[in-house]
């Protein structure tokens, strides 16, 4: 069974369990959600028949400010496209995936900055610095979230 997570953004990141991983950017279609869709369920469609994936872990949406509808869109996009392929699905709320990977105490001193910016850029370089450790060299935090998802969705299988 190959597992491939999902860290839907702007840029996505993705990790397949045979290794592969990468970041993909759909900024050329922000404009056009049209558009942006199909290149998603397509780009979405060829990855899972090229890897063979039968579990598709998803980062579900946070709902918040003007991407909420992007993000609500390519989940959407992702949930039916896996369907499609008769692929397993789940979410992989990306808060519990950290909770399992620094522990919560961990999490709770990553998290400390003067202000919610600085702890996020904060925990971003954190999820980075977790997947170097473990063997990978993620582009950016997209696919070291995707990273972490994927480990966390193995040991949660």
């Amino acid at each position: 069974m190959a597992t491939l997570a999902l860290d839907l953004a702007t840029s996505t990141g993705w990790a397949c369990s045979d290794g592969a991983s990468g970041v993909v950017s759909w900024r050329e279609h922000v404009y056009d959600y049209g558009q942006l869709d199909r290149a998603f369920r397509d780009w979405l469609s060829d990855l899972i028949v090229m890897h063979g994936v039968t579990d598709v872990v998803i980062e579900p949406p946070v709902l918040r400010g003007a991407a909420s509808i992007l993000l609500v869109g390519l989940y959407w996009s992702a949930q039916s496209v896996a369907c499609r392929h008769e692929c397993r699905r789940r979410d992989g709320d990306s808060n519990k995936v950290r909770r399992w990977l620094f522990g919560p105490e961990r999490l709770k001193e990553i998290k400390r900055a003067p202000n919610k910016y600085a702890a996020r850029k904060q925990l971003k370089a954190a999820v980075i610095e977790a997947m170097k450790e473990r063997g990978h060299s993620p582009a950016n935090d997209d696919e070291a979230d995707a990273l972490a998802m994927l480990a966390w969705a193995k040991e949660a299988a």
